[in-house]
């Protein structure tokens, strides 16, 4: 199995924690210190997950990772958005992470991206919906289905945009 490929963008005088020590024990862990430098390291070295630490850069990140999404196109991105409380911005991102989190929930959230469990797995706009784990996973969070909410929401994505008939539920 071939190693997973990270790319971090990342202050390099993070004044919090870096990620960076942490995924490299997992991943092979490309560091980028600007949006510019993540861009032209992104292009050479197709990594499986960006990870835009805009909060050590001192920024929203909007920008970044909308060149991002432009030049890349639907490589996952998980964006770290300093919460100032004030207002909660637009990403292009697939999942959005506010500190204070530890470095294990970034991982989990990499996991998403890069392994893909057994079973099958349905997705229909941003919701996906792992059968065999029995989990939903929204741009927000992920959940825990009972198997009859599993069973419904499966019969919901296999035919999307269409009403069912309460006798067929």
């Amino acid at each position: 199995m071939r190693a997973r490929k990270v790319l971090l963008i990342e202050n390099a005088r993070a004044n919090g924690v870096s990620f960076a020590a942490a995924l490299k024990r997992r991943y092979q862990v490309h560091v980028a210190h600007s949006g510019k430098q993540g861009l032209a390291l992104a292009q050479i070295t197709r990594p499986d997950v960006i990870v835009l630490d805009a909060a050590s850069l001192r920024t929203s990140g909007n920008r970044i990772c909308a060149q991002l999404r432009a030049k890349l196109g639907e490589l996952p991105i998980i964006h770290i958005q300093a919460s100032d409380g004030s207002k909660k911005t637009a990403s292009q991102a697939d999942v959005v992470l506010h500190p204070p989190f530890t470095s294990r929930k970034l991982i989990n959230r990499i996991e998403r991206f890069v392994f893909q469990p057994g079973g099958e797995v349905l997705t229909v706009g941003p919701f996906t919906l792992n059968i065999e784990q029995q989990t939903l996973t929204t741009p927000w969070s992920e959940k825990k289905l009972t198997p009859k909410l599993v069973t419904l929401m499966e019969q919901f994505m296999r035919r999307p945009n269409e009403t069912l008939e309460r006798v067929e539920l």
